[in-house]
């Protein structure tokens, strides 16, 4: 099983303009791996009370440091119900979420 990260941000830091900064960083990095159309940033779009970035395993091994400077914590692999895809392509969404094989 492969990890996920998340990042919850408050509602000062939306004002702020941190949603927005945390996805151009993170932008920073899918460019520079475009190619391998295996990761993908998601924000949970049903909760209008949190605001929480989830960081796809491939995501994750692009730019774990990215993720633990904004405070990232490792999660569960959140319901793709309401998730909003910001960074990434449809491949990769579609990869995150596909059920994996038992290899032990």
């Amino acid at each position: 099983m492969e990890t996920w990260y998340k990042i919850t941000l408050t509602d000062q830091d939306i004002i702020a303009g941190k949603g927005l900064q945390l996805q151009n960083e993170y932008t920073m990095f899918h460019i520079k791996d475009w190619e391998s159309h295996r990761d993908a940033l998601m924000l949970d779009s049903d909760d209008l009370l949190d605001h929480t970035y989830y960081f796809s395993p491939g995501a994750v091994r692009l730019a774990l440091p990215l993720i633990l400077r904004w405070g990232g914590k490792p999660c569960s692999a959140p319901s793709p119900k309401g998730l909003a895809k910001l960074v990434g392509s449809a491949e990769a969404l579609r990869a995150a979420f596909a059920p994996t094989e038992d290899k032990s």
